[in-house]
C-alpha cells in the first residue's frame, strides 16, 4: 500500500530477508512490473537445546507470549514438550496481525491478542493494554 511501491514497473528491487520468508511482497511487486530478487541475510534454525528452558517457563506461568511469525509459532510448538502443549495454548499470545492470529487459533491457541502491527511500539502498546486490563 506504500505509495513508493505502487509504481515500480521496470525497476530492480532487492528484498532482504531471512530464509523461507513469505513471498507476498515479491509476487505483488512482480505483478506491478518490477524485477525482484532476494538477498537472504540469515537463516532461521530451531534450537532444540532450549526445549527444557521453554518448558520450565510455561510451567512457571509465564504471563504471555509474543510471536512475530508463523515460522516462530511452528518452532515454538515443535520445541515445547508434549506435557506443556495444553498450558502453552491456554496462555495469552500476542501477534502482529490477523494472519498470524488465524494460524494460532487454528493450532489451538485460545487467547490470541492482535497488535496493530509488528512495529515494536505497537506490540508494546498491546502488551501494556493486556497487562493493565488483566490486573
Amino acid at each position: 500500500a506504500l505509495p513508493a511501491l505502487k509504481t515500480v514497473e521496470a525497476q530492480r528491487i532487492i528484498i532482504f530477508r531471512g530464509g523461507r520468508g513469505r513471498d507476498l511482497l515479491e509476487r505483488t511487486l512482480s505483478a506491478r512490473g518490477a524485477s525482484v530478487e532476494y538477498c537472504e541475510l540469515y537463516r532461521r534454525v530451531v534450537e532444540p537445546a532450549h526445549r527444557q528452558a521453554i518448558g520450565e517457563l510455561i510451567v512457571t506461568k509465564t504471563p504471555l507470549i509474543l510471536v512475530y511469525s508463523g515460522q516462530l509459532l511452528d518452532a515454538l510448538l515443535e520445541l515445547v514438550p508434549p506435557h506443556c502443549q495444553a498450558p502453552l495454548k491456554a496462555m495469552p499470545l500476542i501477534v502482529p496481525g490477523e494472519r498470524i492470529a488465524k494460524l494460532a487459533r487454528n493450532k489451538g491457541f485460545s487467547s490470541v491478542q492482535i497488535a496493530a502491527s509488528a512495529l515494536a511500539q505497537d506490540v508494546e502498546h498491546r502488551v501494556l493494554d493486556w497487562y493493565t486490563r488483566g490486573r
